[in-house]
């Protein structure tokens, strides 16, 4: 049966105090990820004394540029800026259930559709809760629930193993210094392909759509129908965001083939390989680098400069090979996560049309 978001769902109009909060519990559009990729801490806090509150099964949704699909299904209590939506579920629907119904393209094509703006379009309150979903009875729903989250729980397992083995390589990368490493710069052991890199707008991208994932400087921002770079790479964010909490560059390693804007340098490794690279990165402090008060900076001349220590030359084989069987498994369960996750997606309409049969399927209470 069709109903109405209204019929499903209110905003949350509840607030809470900020001095509540901590980085880890507050959202605004630029910790949450594009293409429901979830969240980050924050870099800071808002200094306004009270913002909206979210409780867990809430769903957060970025109003802010709507295409870069920024939804997030909360599990805790906290609080979100004015430029966050927070919808809760009325009895009549599964939180989870509408958390899933609303994370697909056909959704966010309906809030650009009746979105605010062309520059930095917002999506209009009153007209996302007009979208129409169908919405099956409270059984079915849980049935439907059961079996998107196991799919979910593997991906959350997958990525604690993934947080575990960037650690277990840090730790590696730092026994290796200990046996009497070199100095080198940043420049010394990279190549440099920032000159391949070209922005497409929002709009562009729009017309552009498809299988090519495209980088910011934190994360994938969209997919495109081409690609410029081919192979495995560290990114380096260069404005924007490009700072951790602790003082370490923001990092991305990729691979395959991939379009890359120009808010991130793009590196591989010369005398080390890339992964080694990675590593090495991932222990550098870069604040004293970052230049800009409006608008935090890493300029290529700074990058350069970055000092690395690396092992001495007889150790560096069994530690190139140590740190790219640790790589190659963090690809492989990242490859696994992407196949999971369209998986997912790929089942809500099927088991919503009976494709599937959902008769079989008993849910333990």
């Amino acid at each position: 049966m069709k109903y109405k978001l209204s019929e499903v769902a209110y905003y949350s109009k509840e607030k809470i105090k900020t001095d509540e909060l901590s980085p880890e519990n507050y959202l605004s559009t630029e910790n949450m990820l594009p293409e429901f990729g979830g969240i980050t801490t924050a870099s800071s806090l808002p200094t306004i004394s009270t913002v909206t509150k979210y409780q867990p099964g809430d769903i957060l949704l970025s109003n802010i540029r709507p295409y870069f699909k920024k939804l997030y299904y909360s599990i805790s209590e906290g609080g979100c800026s004015n430029d966050v939506l927070c919808l809760c579920a009325k009895d009549n629907i599964n939180k989870a259930f509408l958390y899933y119904s609303l994370k697909n393209d056909d959704f966010f094509k309906y809030v650009m559709a009746t979105a605010k703006g062309t520059k930095m379009p917002r999506g209009d309150k009153s007209a996302i809760m007009d979208y129409e979903l169908e919405v099956p009875d409270l059984e079915t729903q849980k049935k439907i629930v059961h079996i998107l989250s196991a799919l979910d729980q593997k991906i959350e397992l997958n990525n604690r193993l993934i947080d575990l083995l960037y650690s277990l390589g840090d730790a590696f990368y730092e026994k290796i210094q200990n046996d009497n490493p070199r100095t080198v710069t940043l420049k010394d052991i990279s190549i440099n392909y920032d000159k391949k890199r070209v922005p497409l707008s929002s709009r562009q991208r729009e017309e552009r759509r498809g299988k090519f994932p495209y980088y910011g400087a934190t994360s994938i921002l969209d997919y495109v129908d081409d690609y410029l770079f081919d192979g495995e790479y560290v990114l380096l964010g260069e404005d924007g965001t490009v700072m951790t909490n602790e003082g370490g560059a923001v990092l991305q390693y990729i691979w395959g083939k991939n379009w890359v804007n120009n808010h991130a340098h793009v590196l591989q490794g010369s005398e080390v390989s890339t992964e080694y690279l990675l590593f090495a990165l991932r222990s550098v402090n870069v604040s004293t680098l970052v230049t800009g008060a409006v608008q935090p900076k890493i300029n290529q001349e700074n990058m350069n400069k970055i000092k690395l220590s690396i092992g001495s030359e007889d150790k560096m084989s069994e530690a190139e090979e140590s740190i790219k069987t640790i790589v190659a498994q963090i690809r492989n369960l990242t490859n696994e996560n992407k196949s999971l996750s369209d998986m997912r997606d790929t089942l809500l309409p099927k088991l919503m049309s009976g494709e599937i049969n959902l008769n079989e399927i008993t849910i333990n209470e």
